[in-house]
């Protein structure tokens, strides 16, 4: 999903290219972000249209989060329904390192989902019926959205 010009100069410049990484996995898609401003945890807000998209987001952020990061994802209810707030428990330039290194890390993985369509990371990325459509209504990545 393209982040549109209008959003993305009120957006923490630091959280663009995560936010731009998850919004590929299929039915997904941030709804808000913040930086921390170093006082405060980096945090980036993701909404999932079905349970399997989060449990794909999950699977596939294991690694990051429990490995190479401390990342944690927590579920927020609000008036319009249930938002993950996915978290750094580092502030300031270490939580900035840390989600770019982990953006670096989707985009691989992407990259090489698109090189070897019937991988692993295949299936861990996108619902297999939902390929290609828009991230617009938040779902899949369309072949237009991926430059």
């Amino acid at each position: 999903m393209r982040i549109k010009s209008r959003i993305i100069r009120n957006m923490d410049r630091e959280c663009i290219r995560i936010c731009r990484a998850i919004n590929r996995f299929a039915e997904t898609r941030t709804v808000s972000s913040c930086c921390g401003h170093g006082r405060k945890p980096f945090y980036i807000c993701i909404s999932f249209q079905h349970l399997d998209a989060l449990a794909r987001f999950l699977y596939f952020t294991e690694i990051i989060r429990f490995c190479i990061f401390r990342w944690k994802c927590e579920a927020e209810i609000l008036g319009v329904g249930v938002i993950f707030r996915f978290e750094s428990e580092s502030i300031g330039k270490e939580a900035y390192e840390e989600a770019n290194c982990i953006a670096g890390f989707m985009e691989k993985v992407f990259k090489y989902r698109k090189d070897h369509p019937k991988s692993e990371a295949h299936h861990i990325t996108s619902s297999s019926d939902r390929v290609g459509q828009s991230t617009t209504k938040g779902k899949g990545i369309s072949e237009s959205e991926k430059a």
